[in-house]
């Protein structure tokens, strides 16, 4: 679908009522978990990146909180550009990001992003965990240099939950069961990815494109 602002800063200047911008920097590590279509925009997609992030990592939120159509509160991820995204972003060497997809009839995480070390780390304790995770279409793979998880030296990792997972995992989160597990399984590739991270985002770039990307 194409977007009903040109950018963030449109956005913000007709509709800012609407629009509730959470960051943590201070203290935190130098890995950020995004969620710039959060709230309404692409629900429980804030709650999951938050916690991800948890207390040790950079978190920046763009949730959407109006009535009704928050679908006209997207952004896309190549033209999205706000100052307080730049701060959590400033400092960081790789990024997660975590969006919402279509797709009522699989529950299934599509990965994408440069940072093919944290991709696979992700991949592999998602599917350890039980979870599917399947390579994001051309359109969602998160490859190009100006999405914001891109933004930062090592690249990121972009991550498209369908709808269908969204509604389990929120099921989950009243429970604290499935959703912790789901959570708890990113958490420690991230963690893993802090202790040996991967070469940098200009080093991939020149690599054939892998299934993922």
């Amino acid at each position: 679908m194409i977007d009903t602002y040109g950018s963030v800063a449109e956005l913000l200047d007709r509709e800012r009522h609407y629009i509730e911008i959470d960051t943590r920097v201070e203290g935190r590590s130098r890995i950020a978990v995004l969620a710039p279509h959060a709230g309404r925009i692409e629900p429980f997609t804030g709650e999951i990146a938050r916690a991800v992030a948890g207390n040790e990592h950079r978190y920046y939120g763009f949730a959407g909180a109006a009535p009704d159509e928050n679908r006209r509160l997207h952004v896309t991820s190549t033209r999205f550009d706000e100052p307080a995204l730049r701060a959590v972003l400033h400092g960081a060497r790789t990024a997660l990001s975590i969006h919402g997809t279509s797709g009522d009839d699989v529950a299934a995480t599509l990965i994408g992003g440069v940072n093919l070390t944290l991709a696979n780390a992700i991949r592999r304790n998602l599917e350890q965990a039980g979870f599917t995770v399947m390579d994001a279409p051309a359109h969602l793979a998160g490859t190009d240099p100006r999405n914001v998880v891109n933004r930062v030296p090592e690249g990121g990792v972009q991550l498209e939950l369908t709808g269908k997972l969204r509604q389990e995992l929120r099921k989950g989160f009243l429970r604290r069961v499935r959703f912790d597990c789901y959570v708890q399984a990113i958490r420690a590739a991230v963690a893993e990815h802090e202790l040996c991270p991967g070469p940098r985002w200009e080093t991939l770039r020149t690599q054939p494109a892998s299934p993922a990307a």
